[in-house]
């Protein structure tokens, strides 16, 4: 079954408190803040969330006990110094209430990644300590990126919004088809795949858009401009005759992209070459002549 904790008023570590509190194996966790108290904090406490639940929910005494309040959620420990959140393989999952947003301004590490569920709700990624406490906008110039995990974020369902520099090198994406990913700016060094809708900015260098060709069903771009980001087909084979009209991406409102070709030589000198355009249902397709296995990353 589900584990279910809830602590309303949120709990305090002392200042010599150190070691891993790991959540795990479908807990449902509900703690309204996380903090350190007392002088001379010299141990480092790490929140490791693996396939379960953590929502940073307040609550209010009620007659009967307590209640949880209908509002926004941050990802904030108070007191941040020597705490740390990472995420397990099994990920740090994350479902807020609908039309509701949760805003993670605390850095999330770890092998694994977070695990956006919830329709018609948002994960909101922002630079660390542009949020305070209270939920306002501070701007501190000493900013940090949040999400920093190595293994796979996957959107199963609602938005995350990704404010710029945000995510840290070699972050992975996986959009769903009932996902969404709003840059909010420019992405560096982030790997973006998936069947869903990446919108309102700019893939730049170092950041690649992994396609599947074998799905059929690529990413959407809406007002999307790649500037420097690769186009990575991955190690496909490709049985003669060579396909036409493989979709790479869909282009939506506000999206453009510039008719390319491309040529070059495989591993064992024979020519490869082929090109990028714009089909008549707003698919951006790749059409290609190369040898069997050919690695294609085109940029």
């Amino acid at each position: 079954g589900v584990n279910t904790m809830g602590c309303p008023d949120g709990f305090s570590f002392g200042p010599q408190a150190s070691g891993r509190f790991v959540l795990k194996n479908g807990t449902d966790f509900r703690v309204a803040a996380a903090r350190r108290v007392g002088n001379g904090v010299s141990g480092t406490v790490t929140f490791v969330v693996d396939g379960a639940s953590w929502r940073m929910e307040r609550g209010r005494r009620t007659g009967s006990g307590y209640e949880w309040l209908d509002e926004d959620e941050t990802f904030l420990f108070s007191g941040t110094s020597h705490m740390e959140l990472s995420a397990g393989e099994g990920g740090l999952v994350v479902d807020p209430r609908t039309d509701h947003a949760v805003t993670v301004a605390q850095p999330l590490s770890g092998p694994g990644g977070f695990v956006k569920r919830g329709a018609g709700s948002t994960l909101r990624f922002v630079t660390a300590r542009e949020v305070s406490p209270g939920g306002a906008v501070t701007n501190d110039a000493d900013r940090a990126e949040t999400l920093c995990t190595t293994g796979l974020n996957a959107i199963e369902a609602g938005t995350v919004e990704l404010a710029a520099k945000a995510a840290a090198a070699g972050g992975r994406i996986a959009v769903g088809a009932a996902g969404a990913l709003d840059l909010q700016g420019t992405a560096h060094q982030v790997t973006v795949s998936g069947a869903g809708t990446v919108r309102n900015g700019t893939l730049g260098h170092g950041a690649r858009l992994l396609v599947d060709v074998a799905s059929g069903s690529p990413l959407t771009l809406e007002g999307v401009t790649l500037n420097g980001a690769a186009v990575d087909v991955g190690e496909t084979a490709f049985a003669k005759p060579y396909p036409v009209g493989v979709r790479v991406a869909q282009l939506g409102a506000g999206s453009t992209f510039r008719r390319l070709k491309f040529k070059g030589v495989d591993a064992d000198g024979h020519a490869v070459s082929g090109r990028f355009a714009v089909d008549a249902d707003g698919f951006v397709v790749m059409d290609i002549g190369a040898a069997d296995g050919t690695l294609l990353i085109v940029r």
